[in-house]
């Protein structure tokens, strides 16, 4: 009897308790992205969470970068939407969206995003942005990606490492 007035009392008081969504401000708090993954043989980590809607909101941070990109829909840059988030060292920061296609991109036609943020703070640069579900690129049972760097925060310079992999549909 002790033990069921015990879990009673857990599952009310937790009951109201929900998990925030993550504030797309260019900075990653300890427990906000709920999964995340080491990038770039660990140089780097690609941070994501779902929300109740099936939108989804993607941080990734690394030291010392020019501009940071994170493409969705696919593991190549050909026929990835780019989400590419640039900080230079007097403190401008930057956002562009663009579609790749063969081994170059171009300006998206439509933005995807509905919410984005570059931040570079202590050598460490976060590019943070949200997507509404009916603007990501659907892919079955997993999102691919496709993560870049480049320690220029010319958008034009080319990537210094890549790296891809797959995030898990809700």
């Amino acid at each position: 009897m002790a033990k069921s007035m015990l879990i009673a009392m857990i599952l009310a008081a937790t009951a109201g308790v929900a998990i925030a969504a993550p504030s797309v401000d260019g900075k990653v708090a300890a427990g906000e992205y709920p999964d995340s993954a080491k990038v770039m043989g660990g140089g780097a980590a690609l941070y994501w969470a779902w929300d109740a809607s099936g939108g989804l909101s993607v941080a990734f941070s690394l030291k010392n970068g020019g501009w940071l990109a994170v493409g969705l829909g696919s593991k190549y840059m050909d026929e990835s939407y780019l989400f590419m988030g640039a900080a230079d060292g007097a403190g401008n920061q930057s956002f562009i969206e663009q579609t790749g296609a063969g081994h170059r991109h171009s300006d998206s036609a439509a933005r995807r995003a509905d919410a984005s943020a570059v931040n570079s703070s202590n050598g460490v640069m976060t590019l943070e942005f949200h997507v509404p579900a009916a603007r990501l690129p659907k892919s079955g049972k997993t999102l691919p990606f496709i993560v870049a760097c480049s320690s220029s925060p010319s958008f034009s310079s080319k990537h210094r490492d890549f790296d891809v992999g797959t995030i898990p549909a809700p």
